[in-house]
């Protein structure tokens, strides 16, 4: 093609494409955007103008092709054998620039797409675009050949192209979380993206139509996610049609609808920031209503967009080309927040240079080098003599603080493990020797604090437990009520800086975002938040002096929200996380605590993607890890928990919870001996905690192990008598036959914990197996007046309903129980909404119907109400002697 044609050809196709993208805007809105995008070249706007016009006297007209509009844009039909070759099975998609086919190539019995340009994009494709077939990458879609073929409606050519199964990013963003940028996935995403964007780069091709329904997300051969760019097939390269203006209105660069100059690997970049400003905001960049003056100028505004994620997006959305990023490897690099290393290595040296005034520190400079791998145990501080809550509740907050501050370390160097000063408590290694021989602690920081006259003093060390030696210790003094709260502030940040300058950690400190004034009340708010004295009132009133006192905190509008959800107040609590949110939107607590609202209002979907969130932003924090375990077993998705609970003993391997759960989840799946093994474990690492020792009875009265189960029993009574190992006690006394002992046992629970409603179900049938049957009725009514009570309370609990409709089966009144066990179905099918947590809830309600049934003599429904039920409660069932014979033989128990 000679020069002066292929000028003509570029400015036909300008004029063309700036006519279709005005008509894609309000008749109102088209003089002044073409007015822009032709900036001072007068006959290009006169001759689009003309077009427009003529296009609203004619309706259409120039718009509709002479032949049918789907014989043109659709040659081919299911069935067609195109070239004695491609077998097409059906239309995949439609675009605005072609038509996609889902053929079988029967050359090679393999399943293509054939990609056909639209009618008036019959000559887009080149032979230059020869060149897509040399880009083979996993994040672009394959292009395997170029064809010709004669139709009814003319010459056509048409693309071979990587058949994808899956859903588009513009059909995923509706459904994912707001931020999705801010979840593992959406991050996975984006990082895919740009890598497939660069191979497309590398090869000289622009893509030109990079949008949200252009990136296909499916899987690998292997089942990993991968996002696939499509449509760049034709796409040409940088030396063909360079004027051409194409690609969704809100995608494409400023420089291109001002007719600026050829379309670059810059103007991608700038349909890639679109494209990432829509995957962390949930939303475009500017509001529809936005003039293009300022939408060809200005930079959009970004709330809720922090960083790194920001700055990428900035340096893509800049209006002109030349201020965008040198190259998507920039973008990628500050998507991700990767710094050089001198960078980091000077952000230490400045923390560490940073004192806190009224504290003193004395320091040993003959430590060692980090090794590869430390345990960090923060010992439970010392209190002698100290009782009071304002007293206690801050060093015990002090010590959790910076040792929750040091768990979320990024860029750390090797493998850092931090065991806070709870989870030393419940390990019960309070002792430098204890933590060493339980925990393999490396290093250990001990704390305490004394009274001094009318004021206080702070100590604070940190020990190598492999040799004794101390590295570094800390001093303070507060002489009045006055000082209090800033030496504990003043303290905590010295203790976190200088653990870090200690044991040359490599990684950048964060900063305090709370105040020393509000210090104190922040403790105290969560000392009334999670601590046995729970007290949701007064730590909300806590919170919010600490609000009042450090407006821009986001820690404390997250601790607030925790503190509302103590209270079910799920509407303030969802107030205060949107604010946590808008003031740090990667604050780990802000999305643990926004997990949580989402699972109690139904979307453990949206929770999952929080959980990822925080878990990313603390990778050695196994909470998370363990919440996500939670959702995913709801939701009946077994291997995805598994996998949960795996990363989260990867996370903090001396963590009791992670074991604790572990063994549930095994248990649940029929494999009590695994189960065993995980609480044994668990027992190990926190011997003082009850849950791992009862779960184990459980277990052992499972396998009718009734001498170990006495065992574990005995041991939990020695460390404390609570109702629920008082509840086992009976359990075990009814197994072994001792009947007269367990209805004391029980009548022992009613006397700790009256609200016990499901115990009087087990009193009562004690009571009638030994043809007591006024007592028994006694006790059943008493349990069903317990069981409504807290229905009142709970309404939508689905599980005090079914209680409820067995203890109307066990008073004779069949009317109620039908109609209470009826609504408790009906309740446990709306929770959730999925199928997996449909099941989920109806396990919850299971076993009270399935005895309910039986006992009116609905043997049909117990029946149905058994289908899904665990190996667990068969085994209670067929030991069960209020079970009927029917019911035993319909599931094959003797």
């Amino acid at each position: 093609m000679e020069a002066g044609q292929t000028e003509l050809q570029d400015r036909d196709n300008l004029i063309f494409n700036l006519f279709r993208a005005a008509l894609s805007r309000p008749e109102a809105e088209r003089d002044q955007f073409l007015r822009h995008a032709c900036s001072a070249d007068l006959e290009l706007f006169t001759e689009v103008d003309r077009r427009l016009k003529w296009e609203t006297r004619l309706n259409g007209f120039l718009e509709a092709p002479i032949l049918s509009r789907d014989r043109a844009d659709r040659p081919f039909a299911a069935g067609d054998l195109i070239l004695d070759r491609f077998r097409i099975l059906r239309v995949a998609g439609e675009g605005g620039m072609g038509v996609v086919y889902e053929a079988m190539d029967e050359k090679l019995g393999q399943r293509r797409a054939l990609k056909c340009p639209r009618f008036e994009f019959r000559k887009r494709i080149s032979p230059e675009a020869a060149k897509s077939l040399n880009v083979t990458h996993p994040n672009v879609c394959r292009v395997y050949e170029i064809y010709t073929v004669e139709t009814n409606t003319g010459e056509i050519d048409f693309l071979t192209m990587e058949f994808l199964e899956g859903e588009t990013l513009a059909v995923r963003l509706p459904k994912a979380p707001t931020g999705l940028l801010k979840t593992p996935e959406g991050l996975a995403i984006a990082r895919q993206i740009c890598a497939g964007l660069k191979a497309v780069h590398v090869q000289g091709i622009i893509h030109r139509d990079l949008k949200p329904g252009n990136i296909m997300l499916c899987n690998d051969t292997s089942g990993q996610p991968r996002a696939v760019l499509m449509d760049f097939g034709i796409a040409q390269s940088d030396e063909i049609f360079s004027s051409q203006v194409r690609g969704t209105p809100a995608y494409v660069a400023p420089e291109l609808w001002k007719g600026d100059g050829a379309a670059t690997g810059q103007s991608d970049l700038y349909a890639l920031g679109v494209l990432l400003y829509q995957m962390a905001s949930g939303r475009l960049p500017f509001p529809e209503e936005t003039t293009w003056e300022r939408r060809l100028k200005e930079l959009p505004e970004a709330p809720g967009i922090g960083e790194p994620h920001r700055s990428a997006i900035m340096q893509c959305l800049q209006p002109d080309p030349l201020k965008r990023a040198a190259n998507i490897d920039r973008i990628e690099a500050s998507l991700t927040g990767r710094r050089s290393r001198r960078w980091l290595l000077a952000a230490v040296v400045a923390a560490a240079t940073a004192g806190a005034v009224g504290v003193s520190s004395y320091v040993s400079r003959s430590y060692p080098r980090l090794p590869p791998e430390v345990r960090l145990a923060v010992l439970p501080p010392a209190m002698d003599g100290l009782e009071d809550v304002t007293d206690t509740a801050p060093l015990k907050g002090l010590a959790n603080g910076f040792s929750a501050r040091l768990k979320s370390l990024r860029g750390v160097q090797g493998q850092l493990f931090v065991f806070t000063a709870t989870q030393t408590a419940e390990a019960d290694a309070t002792t430098v020797i204890k933590a060493k021989d339980i925990l393999s602690a490396t290093h250990i920081i001990t704390c305490q604090m004394q009274r001094e006259g009318t004021g206080w003093s702070i100590h604070a060390e940190l020990i190598d437990a492999r040799t004794g030696n101390t590295l570094e210790q800390w001093r303070t003094t507060a002489a009045s009520e006055k000082e209090f709260s800033a030496r504990f502030y003043d303290m905590e940040e010295l203790v976190f800086r200088g653990t870090i300058r200690s044991l040359d950690f490599g990684a950048v400190p964060t900063r305090q975002s709370l105040t020393p004034e509000c210090y104190l009340d922040f403790q105290l708010g969560l000392y009334y938040t999670r601590s046995e004295n729970l007290n949701a009132a007064k730590a909300i009133a806590h919170f919010q002096k600490v609000i009042g006192a450090a407006p821009q905190s986001a820690l404390g509008y997250a601790a607030l929200a925790e503190a509302y959800l103590q209270l079910d107040n799920t509407n303030d609590a969802r107030k205060a996380v949107a604010k946590a949110e808008q003031l740090d939107p990667d604050l780990p607590q802000m999305h643990y605590v926004r997990a949580i609202i989402s699972t109690r209002t139904g979307s453990r979907q949206w929770a999952l993607a929080d959980l990822a969130r925080a878990s990313e932003l603390n990778p050695r924090d196994a909470e998370f890890f363990i919440a996500m375990a939670n959702a995913h077993y709801f939701m009946n998705e077994l291997k995805e928990a598994e996998q949960d609970l795996e990363r989260a003993i990867a996370a903090e391997p001396g963590y009791y919870k992670t074991y604790l759960m572990g063994g549930e989840f095994h248990f649940q799946q029929g494999r009590p001996g695994v189960a065993e093994r995980f609480w044994l474990k668990a027992v190990t690492l926190a011997p003082g905690r009850l849950e791992a020792r009862l779960n184990m009875a459980k277990a052992y009265l499972a396998e009718d192990r009734l001498a170990d189960a006495k065992t574990r029993i005995d041991q939990c009574l020695r460390i404390r008598k609570t109702p629920k190992v008082l509840t086992y006690l009976g359990t075990y006394q009814e197994r072994a036959g001792l009947i007269d002992q367990a209805i004391e046992t029980y009548r022992d629970v009613i006397e700790m914990e009256p609200q016990a409603f499901k115990v009087y179900a087990r009193l009562g049938s004690l009571y009638r197996r030994k043809a007591q049957m006024e007592k028994a009725a006694s006790a059943f009514r008493e349990g069903l007046r317990r069981t409504e009570k807290d229905m009142n309370s709970h309404p939508g609990d689905a599980g005090h309903i079914a209680w409820s409709a067995l203890y109307y089966a066990n008073l004779g009144d069949s009317p109620h129980t039908r109609e209470r066990a009826e609504r408790a179905l009906e309740v446990a099918r709306g929770i959730g909404g999925s199928k997996a947590a449909t099941e989920h809830s109806k396990a919850n309600v299971r076993e009270p119907l399935i005895l309910a049934y039986d006992r009116i003599g609905e043997g049909d429904r117990a029946e149905q109400m058994m289908a899904g039920a665990s190996p667990d409660l068969l085994t209670e069932l067929r030991r069960s002697p209020d079970v009927s014979d029917r019911l035993k033989k319909h599931v094959g128990i003797p």
